[in-house]
This record gives C-alpha cells, structure tokens and sequence, in this order.
C-alpha cells in the first residue's frame, strides 16, 4: 500500500450519445432514431407524458390543432412502442397506460372545443386494463385517474343518443346538433341547394331546346321527301334502277331526332333533410372532432384490438371526394381521415342510364332526379361499415401475461386471467388437467387425492 502512486489524470471518455429528453413545454412528436437508442427514447416520452403532459394539455385544451397533434403522436408511439415491446409484459402495460392517457388528453380537448360531444359515448371500454403488469404504486395511481375519467365520461353521456361512429343522419346525431347550431353549415346547405336550384333549371331549358330541336327536325323529316338515287346495274345494255341512298337528307332529319338525348341531373343531397345536414357536416367537419372520432377509433380498433366480427365491406363505395357537386368543398386534410361517410348505392349519373333518349316523351322529373346516395359511416382503415360496436377479443391480457418456461408450457393456461374470468380457470380444473395426464400419473405419486388406491406404482 505505501508503495502506490497517485495518478492524477482525467479520463477522456466522451459518451456518444446523452439520454434523451423532450422539452416540457412542447408535445413531442417523434421517436425515430437509430435501433440502439430506440429503448431510451421510448422511456424518454413515457416519463414526459407521467411528469408534463396534465400541464401541457390544460393549457392547450382550446386548440384546434390539439387533438391532431395527440392522434398523430398517440399512432407513432404505438407503430414503436408495440414493436419494441412485443415479448415484454411490464413495458406493454407502461404502452397501455401512457397511451390511455394520451387519449384523455385529447377527448378533454374536444369535450372543450364541442361541449355538445359530452353527451355522447366515446364507447372505449378498458376493462383488459385491469390485466395490466404495473411496477409502481404511482403507475397503478395512474391507471386509477383513467379508469375514473373513462368512467366518468361513460356516466354523463345520454344513454339513447345515437352512437359517433355509426347512425349516419339520426335526427339525435352529433352530426345533425351540431349543423343545426352552426351559422356556417347552414349557410353551405343553402349555398348547395341554391346552386342546384340553377343547375336543376338549366338542365330544364335544356330539355326544352332539346325538344323543340327534336320537333324541327321531325317537321323538315314529315315536310320532305326521301331522295332516289338511279344507277347503272348493266353498263352493257344501259340498263338502270332506282334506290333509297343512304344520304337521303329526309333520313337523316329521323336519325337526328333519335338520336338526340340529355344526361340527367341528379340533386347533390339527399331530399331527408336529416341526411342532408349530415352530409354538409361531414363536407365541413370541424378537424379537431374528426381527429379525436379517428383516433377514438383507432384505440379501440388498432390498440385494443376490439372487432366488429359483423361488419361487412362494400361491394362498390362512392365517397364525397368522388362526388362531382360536393367534392371540391373537402378540405385537404379529407384523405387524412380514418371516418367517412361512404355509399355502396350507386349515384345516377355513373350508372347506365345517365342519359336518356327519347326526348320527345320525357318530362323535368324524368330527367331531374333525387340523390340516390344512402350514406353510411366507413372505416377506410379495415374497409367495413361500422355497423355494430365492436367486440373485446381479450388481445390485451395474452400481451401483458407472464409466461412459464417452456418445459412447464401446458401450465400456461393458468397463468391466463382475463376480465371474462379475474380469477383464472378453477382450480378443481387444474387438477384435472393433471390427473388426465398419463406421465403424470407414471411419474408422481398421487396419495393426495381422496381416490388414491394401494396400488399406485409410485407407493
């Protein structure tokens, strides 16, 4: 010991890279990075959302770009987080968790911005959360506020509305409430209706300019006569015949007349005036009430993984964006939009029938129609009708259980508490299991079960 000496130099190492970290004061909005780190970031934005989130969103609650800003965040996170997490059961739950309260965050920026929606279920149901593997007392502190703040919203909702996400055009619809309260909606319906009125009336002069044309024609056809054209079948004796030429003039006024036709005109909304507003609402939806709607969905869809099991895909689909009357009235963010209105009804004027002939016989009803469009509420992510809430399928537990190594793998099962049964199989069930097992019985002495005999080869 005397004989050691003092180095008194410094080490030089330099870490390549620090910890991360996201500013307090600003929603984070990417984890990308290299592979190596992609852990450290994920922690990073789970303790911003534990420690800054509540702060941050309090003072953005009346942000119109809030619930965007979330939905696009919540989607990279969970794209990230599920991946890295995927064999995991502890750092799912922490997945689960912060993206719960990530949702909170923005149902309580659309519940601001739209008081109406309160009074509506955001239909996410978070009974699998009771599955979840939590460290901490301050995680499941956590999980308590969500579970309080789901539960909540479910209770001051008015239970016979009709659902967001389906019931397109019910007279109780969010959609409709919300277009009979808006200066705006109601002046775009008028604005549509005025200028189908203009249309509807053109395409009636047209018809009439088309008919008298047709009665010119007919009256040159009645007041006329068929040309005769003579010609030579035999040059050798001179011999000649008459005929009807095809370029008879008199024919030609005929051919003219038939063949004149109209493309129909076919009115842009639907004549219930229910449908109507609801289709002027979703041309104009508010961005922050499509974002939250879109990413309620996605919880409940993509993250929950709950399935309409019913749900059917349309044989053809005819969205606004495809509408010729009302498509360039969509906002750019349209093609963002998980949520539309779709029709698997064809309109009028794609079909056959968009023109008609016979002009003579047609009248302005035959030629302008009503809309033809039944609308229904389309998930353009899964490609189906959402039609019926969706289902739980318990994806959430079997993604948070431990599991037994894999010499003790027909144990697994027990390990398996879903809400649908908290306290597992029944333990007569597991003895059962066992005793069924035929190298059970030849390896271990069963004296413990009242059915023992003297026999047993293990005694």
């Amino acid at each position: 010991m005397r004989n050691r000496q003092h180095n008194r130099s410094s080490s030089a190492f330099r870490p390549s890279s620090e910890f991360p970290s996201f500013p307090a004061a600003r929603l984070p909005e990417k984890v990308d990075g290299p592979d190596d780190c992609k852990y450290f970031r994920l922690a990073a934005l789970e303790s911003w959302v534990d420690q800054h989130l509540q702060t941050w969103i309090s003072l953005h609650l009346n942000n119109p770009a809030t619930c965007g800003e979330l939905r696009r965040l919540i989607e990279h996170y969970f794209a990230n987080a599920s991946a890295a997490y995927a064999s995991s059961p502890i750092s799912m739950s922490t997945m689960y968790l912060t993206l719960a309260e990530l949702w909170i965050a923005c149902d309580r920026s659309a519940c601001t911005q739209y008081p109406l929606l309160c009074e509506y279920a955001h239909e996410l149901h978070i009974t699998e959360f009771q599955c979840l593997v939590l460290p901490l007392k301050h995680d499941m502190e956590r999980l308590h506020e969500v579970e309080r703040y789901v539960q909540s919203r479910h209770e001051a909702a008015v239970s016979n509305l009709p659902s967001v996400y389906r019931s397109f055009g019910d007279p109780s619809s969010f959609a409709v409430r919300f277009f009979d309260g808006s200066r705006e909606l109601q002046t775009t319906l008028v604005e549509i209706e005025r200028d189908a009125v203009r249309k509807r009336a053109q395409k009636c002069q047209e018809l009439e300019q088309l008919k008298t044309k047709h009665n010119d024609l007919m009256n040159q056809y009645n007041s006329s006569s068929c040309d005769i054209e003579t010609y030579v079948y035999n040059r050798h004796h001179g011999y000649t015949r008459t005929q009807h030429p095809n370029w008879c003039s008199r024919c030609s006024y005929e051919r003219q007349a038939n063949a004149l036709s109209i493309q129909i005109y076919e009115w842009p909304v639907s004549s219930n005036p229910f449908l109507a507003k609801s289709t002027v609402f979703e041309l104009k939806v508010p961005q922050a009430f499509s974002d939250w709607r879109d990413i309620s969905t996605y919880m409940t869809s993509e993250v929950l993984c709950h399935r309409d099991h019913s749900a059917k895909q349309p044989l053809c689909s005819y969205t606004l964006n495809v509408h010729q009357d009302l498509s360039q009235m969509l906002s750019s963010s349209y093609c963002q939009r998980r949520i539309i209105p779709c029709s698997s009804v064809k309109p009028y004027n794609v079909t056959h029938r968009k023109n008609k002939k016979a002009i003579q016989h047609l009248t302005e009803d035959d030629v302008c129609l009503k809309n033809a469009l039944q609308y229904a509420y389309f998930d353009t992510s899964l490609r189906v009708f959402t039609t019926e809430t969706p289902m739980c399928t318990e994806d959430v537990p079997k993604l948070c259980m431990y599991h037994v190594p894999q010499r003790s793998k027909a144990l697994d099962c027990f390990m398996y508490h879903p809400p649908s049964a908290p306290d597992g199989i029944p333990t007569n069930e597991v003895i059962v299991s066992l005793l069924s097992s035929s190298s059970y019985l030849h390896s271990t002495c069963v004296r413990h079960v009242h059915f023992h005999t003297s026999g047993c080869s293990p005694c």
